[in-house]
């Protein structure tokens, strides 16, 4: 991902912002729980930190307001 974002550039940012909103977000969640003492090894941060940002990222799909199939074709 901050691959794609360190390129992108000009009006093509504004697709990224709901994403790095959602991922902020999703890390955000995260540093409250190891704040908590929900994860007691760094494996178990790093897979809940995967599990939260893909979490993010197909919520962001389910929200999407494109059609779910094309129109038919007369």
């Amino acid at each position: 991902m901050v691959g794609t974002i360190g390129t992108t550039a000009g009006p093509n940012i504004t697709q990224q912002i709901p994403v790095m909103k959602a991922v902020g977000s999703a890390m955000g969640d995260l540093a409250s729980e190891i704040s908590e003492g929900k994860y007691k090894t760094v494996d178990e941060v790093q897979a809940a930190k995967a599990t939260k940002i893909f979490g993010a990222m197909a919520a962001m799909k389910r929200s999407t307001s494109a059609p779910a199939t094309q129109p038919a074709k007369p």
